[in-house]
């Protein structure tokens, strides 16, 4: 890259125009990573939920083919205990995304 010509002669230190452009790309990052990291949250709790079916399906032991037996067996604690446990999951990946968007949101610090 051509150094321009400063009046004076002097020319403007390269180590400083990097530094700058590094804080600039970092801050970048930092606003796109709010809309990412919510993007891929709620697209753990779509998988999460997909579970259930895939399970059903393939008939793979887990939580979502016991969930379906006990519905069909009408085996309501296990129904309650599933659905406890799957909610319960829900909100922890929730507020761990919450908590790490608060942490990233450049708008948060001020």
């Amino acid at each position: 890259m051509p150094r321009l010509a400063v009046p004076g002669g002097r020319q403007p230190p390269q180590l400083h125009r990097d530094q700058d452009d590094q804080h600039q790309r970092h801050q970048e990052l930092r606003n796109v990573a709010v809309p990412l990291i919510t993007y891929l949250g709620l697209q753990f709790v779509t998988l999460v939920e997909g579970v259930i079916i895939v399970e059903s399906i393939f008939g793979w032991p887990g939580i979502g083919h016991a969930l379906v037996h006990a519905i069909f067996s009408r085996d309501v604690p296990m129904v309650q205990g599933t659905a406890l446990v799957l909610g319960l999951g829900f909100v922890v990946v929730n507020a761990a995304i919450d908590l790490a968007i608060r942490r990233l949101d450049p708008r948060g610090m001020a």
